[in-house]
């Protein structure tokens, strides 16, 4: 049930990302750029994600401080070509998979869509509670659908651990 919940929420959260990142395109002024040069900037963005991503699967100290950079390039080529940005993602997804299944499911489910939200929250006019709360949201409903859905064992692991912790820290102050 809890699962159900939290893809719920982050189905909800990825489609209000997605409009409020549209509506956001209106905004902005338009450009003429050459076709060209768009294509050559959002291949260079989406290879570095690419790379940041599957850091650790290939370098498993140094990757795994280099894997949460992966959102950057994905937040940078939003803000600096927004009418692609699902392109890039999507993309940034399909060449992930290619490489490493667990590193895609972890791309589209955590570190895309905070770079997706990054790029919102830097660009957005909302108050300033949507930009706390709905990058930390989908943050959290994103690794709670790895963990509980999905069942990535080495957040359930930690999870696991926490409540001991939780639990042994309640036990204490009652």
């Amino acid at each position: 049930m809890i699962a159900i919940f939290f893809f719920l929420i982050y189905i909800v959260l990825l489609f209000f990302i997605f409009k409020s990142l549209k509506v956001q395109g209106r905004r902005k002024e338009i450009i003429s750029e050459r076709y060209s040069k768009r294509t050559a900037s959002l291949g260079i963005m989406t290879a570095l994600a690419v790379i940041f991503q599957e850091s650790p699967v290939f370098l498993p100290v140094a990757g795994l401080m280099l894997s949460p950079l992966s959102s950057l390039p994905i937040a940078i080529g939003t803000l600096l070509y927004l009418e692609d940005a699902i392109l890039m993602f999507l993309g940034t997804a399909a060449l992930v998979s290619a490489i490493h299944i667990e590193e895609a499911i972890i791309f589209i489910f955590t570190t895309g869509p905070i770079g997706l939200t990054l790029s919102l929250v830097v660009m957005s006019y909302n108050r300033k509670w949507r930009k706390i709360w709905i990058p930390s949201l989908i943050l959290t409903s994103g690794i709670s659908i790895l963990t509980f859905v999905i069942g990535i064992s080495d957040l359930a692991e930690a999870f696991n651990s926490l409540d001991i912790a939780f639990a042994y820290s309640n036990n204490l102050f009652l």
